[in-house]
């Protein structure tokens, strides 16, 4: 696996399609990050706290919107974390995005090696933050999760396998 150009790189090979979807996966970051500040406070945005209505109406024992339209501190604070986490959602689309073209797409091994280590990483945080639900006794479900949580995980899963295989292959 050296880390050198790939020569005629095409779309539809396992690199390809590796590139795409890792490229998806951050783009999807990048609009989720985007649209999150634009439709926080809009009746899209308010029948949910973190997680979703259902989730967060059994995490706080009470209707997440009565909690959002009676509590103006809770309302702020809501709206400065998930302001912080599309930020932080941007940021990791912007990286994943440019990893995927500018590395990634022209062979270098250690973009993908990158892309590995922080989706490996990222995913025990999220279960970090689940075990707060769940200690509560709500029982997740997938509706549950919000898609920029789960989406770019289950992404990564082809995405990195396709880009070993390519890899892989290289060196025969």
């Amino acid at each position: 696996m050296d880390d050198m150009p790939v020569s005629g790189f095409r779309w539809f090979s396992p690199l390809g399609i590796s590139v795409l979807l890792f490229m998806f996966s951050g783009i999807f970051r990048i609009i989720i990050g985007v649209m999150t500040p634009v439709l926080i406070n809009t009746k899209i945005g308010t029948p949910m706290i973190i997680m979703s209505p259902r989730a967060d109406r059994e995490y706080f024992r009470e209707d997440p919107e009565k909690i959002l339209h009676e509590n103006n501190q809770a309302k702020k604070i809501r709206t400065l974390v998930l302001t912080l986490l599309a930020g932080l959602l941007i940021t990791s689309g912007i990286l994943t995005v440019s990893l995927a073209w500018f590395a990634l797409r022209s062979g270098q091994v250690w973009s993908l090696l990158t892309l590995i280590i922080a989706g490996i990483c990222e995913a025990p945080l999220w279960f970090l933050f689940f075990r707060y639900y769940t200690q509560a006794g709500v029982h997740l479900s997938l509706a549950d999760i919000p898609p920029f949580i789960w989406v770019p995980e289950l992404l990564m899963i082809p995405a990195a396998t396709l880009a070993m295989i390519f890899f892989l292959n290289q060196g025969k």
